[in-house]
């Protein structure tokens, strides 16, 4: 899970996201143990709606 939290003049907004490796065999989730891929984050300007950007971004990771 993929859990990320913008604060930006006092507000905060978490969004929570579920990322899962697919078998391409069996075309189903593979095992966790098995998983071992990098991930890069972008966000564009664009997702803050006209607003500057956030003074923080936090984001967490749990397998």
């Amino acid at each position: 899970m993929l859990e990320i939290t913008f604060r930006h003049d006092g507000h905060v907004t978490k969004n929570c996201y579920r990322f899962e490796e697919i078998d391409t065999d069996t075309n189903k989730p593979k095992d966790k143990s098995e998983c071992a891929i990098p991930y890069k984050i972008y966000f564009s300007k664009h997702i803050f709606h006209h607003q500057s950007a956030p003074d923080e971004i936090t984001v967490k990771v749990e397998w």
